[in-house]
């Protein structure tokens, strides 16, 4: 029999009923819900005669922190634990070995790993909170304790959760459905995720991420943090990286070019979701006391545990993923709205207009500015609020140095119709926004201040550019509301002012 907590009387106890159990245990190897029915039972029946007897008796000689509860439940468990690493463990170790029979020993397996869950568990809530659990008792109170002698058994227990997890996923994949995703309505409070709706996370992270928890919940009660590291990096872990894997690998068939461009963005939007989800997830897992304590184990095991989370380099590939395929969004984004605008900075002569007229948006700009709102639309709907929130402000810098640079750039010069031309379609550009914020034209400093410098008469204009000329003082500049341009810059806008003789 194992090693118990080390009472007398419960030792020679149990020693006498070990036998006559391990009689009916071995009628039941093939049944091991009937196995740990019965220890239970005999465990459940004794338990309050057990501490009705033994427990003053042990008060009465003063033994501090010793519990007849603890010794009797610790006693019965190694018992059936001794049992199943003699009769049964062994016995489908060779039957997962063999090929023919390794699918029947793989159901075999986890069948008894969730009995055995199970009865910890019901050991556990036998213990009553007041009772003191020596130091050390953890392994003698739990069935698992069987693996801590064995990694090798430990290892084929880590293979088989693996597998009915990745085979589970796979079918679970098979539908397309897994990939989308449900989400709430906006409220107020919108850029606080905390649920896979609110992250517009797919149903498949969701069922992953679920699968890598329920691993690590039914290892919880292995004796031993460094096995219980070992079988969460060897289970759970491996789990996670493989669902990564298909991630990337889904993202690799999604291209923005072609008649299916905006259902592929919709799919990169998906992937982003999933990863983010994850990400809090793994975050939110780590700050558990159990892995925390794990974390601190295994900086103690001298592992290659640098990080403040026990997922750090899960998290950290995780973080990647989602910031490059945002990256790829903006990208996107920016790119379209060049190539769509292109006519519209060589066609020069729409600002250098003399003569009086009504001032709409641009034709050339029209067509890009109705693209731009429509694809931040899209992205919206299936985007997570926080990543969007992000991804429209970075569209809109790139657009804000892009439009400014290319007003510099093709020899455009500016009358007093063309400095309103630009006006009106800066507004329009504003308006592509004005669907996410009040003013949009705050996320536009280097726009903003042109339109102030396009907005100077003649007189300004000429007194501006010679205490520049002179002075070089951005200070200046102030005065006149500009801050966001060089004093450089500000002066090559003005040489490209002109105004009627």
């Amino acid at each position: 029999m194992e090693e118990t907590l080390g009472l007398w009387a419960i030792d020679e106890l149990v020693s006498s009923l070990a036998s006559k159990i391990e009689l009916h245990l071995l009628k039941w190897v093939d049944k091991p819900e009937f196995m740990f029915a019965l220890v239970h039972k005999i465990i459940s029946d004794f338990i309050e005669g057990v501490d009705d007897v033994l427990q003053p008796l042990i008060d009465e000689a003063r033994l501090v922190s010793c519990s007849a509860k603890e010794a009797w439940v610790s006693a019965m468990v190694q018992v059936l634990s001794g049992f199943l690493g003699r009769k049964v463990l062994p016995t489908l170790v060779e039957r997962y070995k063999e090929k023919a029979s390794k699918s029947d020993a793989i159901s075999s397996w986890l069948h008894l790993i969730d009995e055995i869950v199970r009865f910890d568990k019901q050991m556990q809530s036998l213990i009553s909170s007041d009772t003191y659990l020596l130091p050390g008792s953890e392994r003698s109170m739990s069935a698992l304790s069987l693996f801590c002698d064995r990694p090798d058994w430990l290892r084929i227990w880590a293979k088989v959760e693996l597998k009915d997890a990745w085979n589970k996923l796979k079918t679970e994949l098979k539908d397309e459905r897994a990939w989308s995703s449900d989400h709430k309505p906006e409220t107020k409070n919108q850029h606080f995720l905390s649920t896979r709706e609110d992250h517009k996370a797919p149903l498949a992270a969701d069922f992953a991420l679920k699968k890598a928890r329920e691993m690590i919940q039914r290892c919880q009660t292995l004796p031993g943090s460094a096995h219980r590291i070992q079988f969460i990096k060897s289970a759970p872990c491996k789990f996670l990286w493989h669902f990564f894997k298909i991630m990337l690998s889904r993202h690799k068939s999604a291209e923005f070019l072609g008649y299916d461009a905006e259902q592929n963005l919709v799919k990169v939007c998906q992937l982003i979701n999933a990863a983010r989800f994850s990400e809090c997830k793994l975050k939110e897992w780590s700050d558990d006391v159990d892995l925390l304590e794990l974390r601190l184990a295994e900086k103690g095991l001298n592992f290659d545990a640098n990080g403040s989370y026990f997922f750090d380099e899960e998290i950290e590939s995780l973080i990647e993923m989602e910031t490059t395929w945002v990256m790829e969004l903006i990208t996107h984004a920016l790119q379209q709205f060049e190539n769509y605008s292109f006519h519209y900075f060589h066609n020069t002569k729409q600002f250098e207009l003399i003569t009086e007229k009504a001032v709409t948006v641009s034709d050339d700009l029209v067509e890009a500015l109705d693209t731009l709102r429509s694809l931040l639309l899209l992205i919206k709907e299936h985007l997570n609020d926080n990543d969007f929130l992000d991804t429209w402000r970075s569209i809109a810098d790139g657009l804000d140095h892009y439009m400014f640079r290319s007003l510099l750039v093709f020899g455009i010069r500016f009358s007093v119709m063309g400095a309103e031309q630009v006006k009106a379609d800066m507004q329009g550009l504003f308006y592509a926004f004005k669907a996410f914020c009040v003013r949009p034209e705050a996320f536009f400093p280097c726009i903003r201040d042109l339109l102030k410098v396009l907005s100077l008469d003649r007189k300004e204009v000429e007194d501006l550019k010679s205490n520049l000329d002179n002075t070089k003082c951005s200070d200046r500049l102030l005065t006149y509301g500009i801050s966001s341009l060089s004093v450089d810059q500000v002066l090559r806008v003005l040489n490209k002012r002109t105004f009627l003789v």
